[in-house]
């Protein structure tokens, strides 16, 4: 799905857990999902990229997703998983764990109220029927270097 639609049509979701909090990726945004493999420092890259990792013929960057998101380290361990995704280029994204698959439909998600400002990695966020709020994480966003805010 070209990343201007996210959020105008139905899309599917994966649930991932970051820092112990569950939140939305786009289904489309995700190549694969692998346990923690080896990986490697990179000198003098931000906080929240832990290094680079090869992926088939290609070397990709490491993300920590709950430093970027929440400016914590994960604590790693061998049950953490990494979504490799195209940002457009390929990137890794380390997390907690993954769930179950979701249909998010446009109507139900919240987005910022104007003058509110959020992370350029949030999209918004949706309830789910027991009450659970998911923040929809924007890929590309996430796995840039910048920490941007956008008013809603």
């Amino acid at each position: 799905m070209p990343p201007e639609l996210l959020g105008q049509v139905p899309f599917a979701a994966l649930r991932v857990c970051i820092g112990g909090r569950w939140y939305l990726l786009p289904v489309a945004s995700i190549e694969e999902v692998v346990a923690l493999p080896a990986w490697e420092l990179l000198p003098d890259a931000p906080p929240w990229v832990l290094g680079t990792l090869r992926y088939g013929r290609q070397i990709v960057p490491l993300i920590d997703a709950q430093r970027r998101i929440a400016d914590r380290a994960t604590t790693i361990d061998a049950g953490l998983r990494v979504l490799i995704v195209k940002t457009p280029e390929l990137a890794a994204l380390l997390v907690d764990a993954v769930g179950d698959v979701v249909t998010v439909l446009p109507g139900d998600i919240s987005h910022p109220q104007e003058g509110i400002r959020q992370a350029d990695y949030l999209l918004g966020a949706v309830a789910s029927p027991d009450a659970t709020t998911f923040h929809i994480l924007r890929v590309a966003s996430l796995a840039r270097g910048r920490a941007d805010r956008v008013d809603g």
